[in-house]
């Protein structure tokens, strides 16, 4: 994430249920501090993630967006025994088995069949753009308001790799518009030195976490906040849709509660669940 033109965060988030809590972060002064797209940088920070899990026996799954496809990442990811489904860019050199000409046929990424209704699945592609591995490919259904399908590349089942990868939405954007438009601001600390503003960011992940825990224990225990009535459904086509997010819901509590304006009850317990 670039925080306009003066920091640059690269964070890994845990999704739980649909929501994304941060577990750990790096920051970097400006946006051109080459250190930030180091491999050695990402991989670190994927080990970072890795240790906090790899004895819990779960099936890890990292997701990410087009900037993070090298061959050493994924690589250093296949080698962990965890699974990736991550973005590639259109202009990728890629080989990839033909079924009617029965051969090996050279293209690029973009270049890959997508259809209007159907998503398509490719094994054991060849892209040699700059370096050479073998993977498996996803190419997602075109839709109305994005005419350019997910290309997305997985050293699991192809057949998984857009439905994982779709988890990122959650577990991700929502969590960079929590820190920045909707809710924190992030955008407007232009000043602080590196030092302060990874303070103020490891102070924003904690608040962040702390708040969804409120908003969705105001949504499972409903009968805890009976004084307290906020909208965070609405009946739409017969759909019972969300519209507040459990972040904004928690900080609309903690607005409540720190301005004195109603007597509610928050809960410190500190345990995020899926609901």
């Amino acid at each position: 994430m670039y925080c306009k033109e003066n920091y640059t965060v690269l964070m890994v988030s845990m999704r739980i249920g649909t929501q994304g809590i941060p577990i750990c972060f790096k920051c970097f002064d400006g946006i051109r501090d080459p250190e930030a797209f180091y491999d050695s940088t990402i991989i670190n920070i994927v080990n970072e993630a890795y240790s906090i899990f790899k004895d819990k026996n779960f099936n890890i799954v990292f997701l990410a967006d087009r900037w993070f496809n090298s061959k050493a990442l994924l690589n250093h990811i296949d080698n962990l025994g965890c699974k990736y489904a991550i973005r590639l860019k259109s202009n990728l050199k890629i080989s990839v088995f033909d079924k009617k000409e029965g051969h090996r046929i050279h293209k690029y990424s973009g270049d890959l069949i997508s259809w209007k209704h159907k998503s398509l699945y490719y094994e054991d592609v060849l892209i040699y753009e700059g370096f050479s591995y073998i993977t498996n490919i996803a190419v997602s259904r075109k839709c109305a308001n994005d005419n350019e399908p997910w290309i997305i590349t997985t050293n699991g089942n192809p057949n998984e790799a857009i439905r994982d990868y779709a988890h990122r939405f959650g577990g991700v954007e929502c969590l960079f518009k929590n820190q920045k438009s909707n809710g924190f601001y992030l955008e407007k600390v232009c000043t602080a030195s590196l030092n302060s503003f990874i303070n103020l960011y490891s102070l924003l992940c904690f608040s962040i976490t702390f708040l969804v825990i409120i908003g969705t224990d105001y949504c499972k225990n409903t009968k805890s906040y009976k004084k307290t009535k906020i909208t965070t459904h609405k009946n739409i086509n017969g759909k019972k849709v969300r519209v507040k997010s459990l972040f904004n819901t928690g900080l609309t509590i903690f607005k409540i509660a720190f301005n004195s304006l109603k007597y509610i009850k928050i809960s410190y317990k500190f345990i995020l669940y899926d609901i």
